[in-house]
């Protein structure tokens, strides 16, 4: 997990070092508008992802972040000088830069593991990659960081898969879940557009690119991943029970499994018995009937039976963890006198007061983004992620936002994982502000000589 960041000359102006405490799950970054929130968490997302474009495109002096393993990255961008002297050189200012990262073992620089540098020619690179059929002077009416997010590959870039070989390896180590700021659209689709392209119709007129954009609602996006996920996982639990009953007979004569006695049986029977109900409840177990009986002659086969069937169900642990999270936060929200179902059928519905199902589009803004938000909690989380929360307020009732870092904060504890929120809501905050770090603040207090010029 990240232990510290600190921050140079932000958009040539901010300078950041923020703490995030051992015990401290969740941190709260707070600031006025301009400040750097959205962008603290880009950098954020863009390092842990391996996204080493967006440092080239970000106007900063250097950024270092440390975590609690004791290691760090630096990432710096420095002035280059021209190749050749004996030649004009007219490349604008902004692209005589390199970017260079660098892996350290420990604070010092002398212990560094692994260095590599980006310049201009590999964003150019980059571009033609990606709309092949422009020209320079097209390619510049686009966005080349929008495009990127939506298309760009570390496992695809030949160039830099070699040279960074060890500082992805400690990264992809870890996991990060970026909750944007606008949650219910879900962008572009970057490969009709880049079809579209490829076609010769942008190169015309560039100017119809935006009569090509896809726009899809992200609450449908969500109810199909849950579809997959059920299917997914009944389908692991298809195998693996399978796998187990190959093997039954086998362990049964050799007597290679656990012999109870009729209080044990009984007590592992009570507590099997209330697990399948439990998952019953999102549909992921089928209807069993389970002898209740104890017969002294079935001792052994039920006592292997027992086992078998806890270690079948073993394979929706996580998965039915995550489910009653994600349904016990946001019913315990009260959507508006509907409740919210889940199952493989649907992946997620909402249920009104009179039985009938309402289509997930047609909620209001603010119960499509706190399905949306805590559907990302439940799911993108475990103990290696870092999840990262732009604006979590949006949209929602003032009665929501006051309850919702108390659950946050239940949700990292469970999940063992790092929550970082950026917002400028005193109610999302409530009575935590020591747990918040206000940019305006902290650049105050480091925007010094010292600071700016050291590491």
């Amino acid at each position: 997990m990240i232990a510290r960041i600190l921050i140079r000359q932000l958009y040539d102006t901010y300078n950041y070092d923020i703490q995030f405490p051992e015990n401290q799950r969740v941190t709260i970054i707070t600031g006025p508008n301009g400040y750097g929130k959205t962008t603290f968490l880009k950098i954020i997302n863009n390092l842990l992802t391996c996204n080493f474009w967006f440092f080239y495109l970000l106007k900063f002096k250097e950024i270092q972040i440390f975590f609690r393993n004791g290691m760090n990255i630096s990432i710096q961008k420095k002035r280059i000088e021209a190749e050749d002297n004996n030649r004009e050189d007219r490349t604008p200012a902004s692209l005589k830069e390199k970017v260079f990262f660098r892996l350290n073992a420990n604070e010092s620089d002398e212990a560094y593991i692994e260095e590599f540098s980006l310049s201009y020619s590999d964003i150019l690179r980059l571009r033609r990659q990606l709309l092949p059929t422009l020209s320079y002077r097209q390619t510049e009416e686009y966005d080349i960081e929008e495009l990127l997010n939506k298309e760009y590959n570390i496992d695809s870039d030949i160039s830099i898969l070699e040279k960074s070989k060890n500082i992805r390896m400690f990264l992809q180590e870890r996991k990060c879940s970026f909750i944007k700021e606008q949650r219910i659209i879900v962008d572009y689709d970057i490969p009709n557009v880049k079809a579209y392209v490829i076609e010769g119709g942008i190169a015309k007129d560039a100017s119809l690119l935006i009569s090509i954009l896809e726009y899809k609602n992200k609450i449908d996006d969500i109810a199909a991943q849950l579809i997959k996920e059920f299917a997914k996982q009944q389908m692991e639990f298809a195998s693996e029970s399978q796998k187990i009953d190959s093997t039954f007979i086998k362990r049964l004569v050799e007597g290679t499994y656990n012999k109870y006695k009729e209080a044990e049986f009984q007590e592992k029977l009570s507590k099997l018995k209330a697990k399948i109900n439990n998952y019953k409840e999102y549909g992921l177990m089928p209807q069993i009937d389970i002898l209740e009986e104890y017969p002294e002659h079935l001792q052994n086969v039920l006592s292997l039976y027992i086992d078998d069937m806890e270690q079948k169900m073993s394979s929706f642990d996580k998965f039915y963890k995550q489910l009653s999270l994600f349904d016990r936060f946001v019913s315990g929200k009260v959507l508006s006198n509907k409740k919210i179902k889940l199952n493989e059928v649907k992946g997620v519905s909402v249920i009104n007061d009179k039985g009938e199902e309402v289509p997930l589009r047609k909620l209001s803004s603010g119960e499509q983004n706190l399905i949306i938000l805590y559907y990302k909690l439940a799911f993108s989380t475990d103990m290696r992620t870092v999840l990262l929360i732009d604006e979590p307020e949006n949209s929602l009732h003032m009665a929501w936002v006051s309850q919702m870092l108390e659950d946050y904060q239940k949700m990292a504890e469970e999940l063992k994982c790092q929550i970082i929120i950026a917002t400028h809501s005193p109610a999302f905050i409530n009575e935590h502000w020591d747990i918040s770090c206000d940019l305006y603040t902290n650049n105050e207090e480091n925007n010094h000589a010292e600071f700016a010029e050291c590491k």
